[in-house]
């Protein structure tokens, strides 16, 4: 199975920002246990592995372990700077629970 995941302008600025930092361009996205509801996001730069399915973006490749492919598949993900409301935002058309805050799923 192949995944997608889509990443608004402001997300790819701000993941080139953050690479550009460490000088890598590889991120990981994956899941663990955790949250309000149950799972939580997790997003860090790493090292490529060919193990992962990639999805080459602007610049830098995102990969996911194959474990997480049905549940992180068609995910959206959004960065938002505001004053009051700084950060990644995530909307997973998997997720049958959120959080309010929006980080965790179920």
């Amino acid at each position: 199975m192949t995944i997608s995941i889509h990443l608004s302008e402001p997300a790819i600025r701000e993941l080139k920002r953050i690479a550009s930092f460490e000088n890598k361009n590889f991120f990981l996205l994956s899941v663990k246990k955790g949250g309000c509801s149950g799972l939580t996001y997790v997003f860090e730069l790493s090292e490529i592995d060919n193990t992962l399915e990639i999805i080459n973006f602007d610049g830098f490749q995102v990969g996911v372990n194959g474990l997480y492919i049905e549940q992180l598949n068609d995910l959206k993900i959004d960065f938002a700077d505001g004053l009051n409301n700084r950060g990644f935002t995530f909307e997973n058309p998997n997720a049958k629970d959120t959080c309010g805050c929006g980080t965790s799923f179920n």
